[in-house]
């Protein structure tokens, strides 16, 4: 790829969804158990594709936030400790990875 002939790169974070939306084919083709990259990972390629020269980096998620609320709600009704410690792992995991972002320099 001609590095001079794009201003866009993209970076997918997260893959599969445990919801089972009837307008949505992610949980089908991804799988239905979302796997998160670590924040070092996706932070690092973005540096790199920054250092690449692309001057924009989309995130490519079809599903960003793969925890909600009612997701540790139903695992805490079914006392399932440990996916309701996995669930928030994943939660504050995204929230971690928000403020880094925040962090990385404009240009």
């Amino acid at each position: 790829m001609k590095r001079d002939s794009y201003m866009w790169a993209s970076v997918q974070t997260v893959r599969g969804c445990a919801k089972h939306c009837s307008f949505c084919s992610v949980w089908k083709t991804d799988g239905q158990r979302p796997r998160q990259r670590s924040s070092d990972a996706v932070i690092n390629e973005i540096v790199q594709l920054r250092r690449l020269g692309f001057r924009f980096i989309a995130l490519a998620d079809d599903n960003f936030y793969p925890v909600t609320f009612g997701d540790i709600a139903a695992a805490e009704k079914q006392k399932n400790a440990a996916r309701v410690a996995e669930l928030r792992s994943m939660r504050e995991e995204r929230f971690e990875f928000m403020k880094r972002l925040s962090e990385l320099p404009q240009t």
